[in-house]
């Protein structure tokens, strides 16, 4: 699922 959010909304990938 991160996968998928990473690639729905940049900003996800940058609080991970």
């Amino acid at each position: 699922m991160l996968f998928i959010r990473d690639i729905a909304t940049p900003r996800a990938a940058q609080q991970v």
